[in-house]
């Protein structure tokens, strides 16, 4: 319903910044559901109300796939090989299951991001690099929920670790792999600060942080892991 809303108020000529339904009024534009300034949702402004949450659907599988392929192809996949590693990952129960919600918003920039990480470490256009990285990161950013964006950021220091370790082992610039990796995040961090900041405020002091911690599984579930 809020991204009904962003989509009325959008289509009103307003900014979906405030939502004057819930309570006496809450901020439109860092409601986790709406995610009003994502890609897909904005995708999903040049469409009727009635298609536009379809349209955000097709955007976030678009998106995936694309990236997925791209990430296959810089890694020396086959055109065939790499079209196969979207399509895995466009139908793959961890992302279809969010394709309806923010965490798929999210989540597919994933190969992006990590395309953008294999072209930082050959450093052949590191301004080019280091912007396409940041952009990717803020646009999953801007897709919604920061926990799920906090899988991201791990997803993408581990990509940036293992290879600085590829280049230390060739004898190249492993401190500037990890240098430029930085430097994107940050940069991308700091794309996303007019909605995070504002956001993470809110959040802080809102009745979700002063409840007691849940998780969805217990500790012993760990052990699945082996």
């Amino acid at each position: 319903p809020w991204q009904d809303l962003a989509w009325q108020q959008v289509h009103a000529g307003h900014l979906p910044l405030w939502n004057p339904y819930s309570l006496l009024g809450m901020p439109l534009a860092f409601d986790f559901q709406s995610a009003p300034f994502s890609l897909p949702v904005a995708i999903s402004y040049l469409f009727p109300l009635g298609a536009a949450h379809d349209a955000a659907i097709v955007a976030r599988l678009l998106l995936g796939g694309s990236g997925a392929y791209v990430l296959g192809r810089l890694l020396g996949c086959s055109r065939t090989s790499a079209a196969f590693a979207g399509l895995v990952y466009e139908l793959s129960g961890a992302f279809t299951i969010w394709l309806g919600a923010y965490e798929a918003g999210v989540y597919c920039f994933l190969g992006w991001i990590l395309a953008a990480s294999v072209l930082l470490a050959r450093g052949r256009h590191r301004a080019r690099d280091v912007a396409l990285l940041a952009l990717a990161l803020a646009l999953a950013l801007y897709g919604g929920e920061p926990q799920i964006a906090l899988f991201v950021l791990l997803a993408v220091a581990v990509m940036a670790i293992a290879l600085a370790a590829g280049e230390a082992r060739a004898g190249r610039g492993w401190r500037r792999c990890l240098a430029d990796h930085g430097l994107g995040v940050v940069a991308g961090a700091a794309l996303a600060a007019p909605v995070y900041l504002p956001g993470l405020q809110l959040a802080l002091s809102s009745a979700r942080s002063a409840g007691p911690y849940v998780s969805g599984l217990p500790l012993y579930d760990l052990s699945h892991l082996l």
